[in-house]
């Protein structure tokens, strides 16, 4: 059995696996330096211990040593660390699901919900915000940093739990005004095609 609570922690566990087999680039970063080390001291050596002035190969070695001590940490660890950002893993939000009695689409966006233990509202809180602000830059990107966090707190509060530790059975949808149960089976492709029949 397969619930939409079930899918979500499928999700979260995706999402904790990937970020367990994402590559580790501190290994990288430290053999480049004990790297750069290593030809900087056998430039030092040759210094040293061979004629300073005309030792030309003990000079390209320091000037090698450095440009590896140097550049390579910088390119492994800022390169590397945009090429993770980018790349970076994501994990499959739920943000709509299917109503079981009137078939029609549920956005958890447009889904405004009371935890039956502790009466806390969701949805309620974005939408004074987005009356609050203004329509300048700023207002626009608070309200859009607000409403991915109401939508986040919403999808936890959905399928995992409340703040209040106590799991959500039943929300009303806004459509239909009917009980959707959280815990009952989902499955998407027979909802789907139900709405065809």
């Amino acid at each position: 059995m397969s619930s939409l609570r079930d899918i979500y922690k499928k999700s979260i566990d995706d999402y904790d696996y990937k970020l367990k087999i994402k590559p580790k680039r501190g290994f990288l970063l430290w053999f480049w330096i004990i790297l750069g080390l290593i030809i900087l001291g056998c430039g030092f050596w040759r210094f040293k211990y061979v004629n300073f002035v005309s030792d030309a190969f003990g000079a390209i070695l320091i000037i090698f040593g450095i440009i590896v001590l140097v550049l390579f940490p910088f390119f492994t660890f800022f390169g590397r660390g945009v090429s993770d950002l980018m790349n970076a893993p994501s994990r499959d939000k739920i943000d709509k699901f299917i109503c079981h009695n009137c078939l029609k689409s549920v956005l958890i966006e447009q889904l405004d919900f009371k935890c039956p233990f502790c009466d806390k509202q969701y949805g309620k809180f974005k939408n004074r915000v987005l009356q609050e602000t203004t329509n300048d830059l700023d207002g626009a990107i608070a309200t859009k940093i607000l409403s991915i966090s109401d939508l986040s707190e919403k999808e936890k509060a959905l399928f995992d739990k409340c703040s209040c530790e106590s799991k959500i059975q039943f929300v009303e949808c806004y459509h239909c005004g009917k009980p959707i149960n959280l815990f009952a089976e989902y499955k998407k492709d027979e909802l789907e095609a139900k709405r065809y029949v």
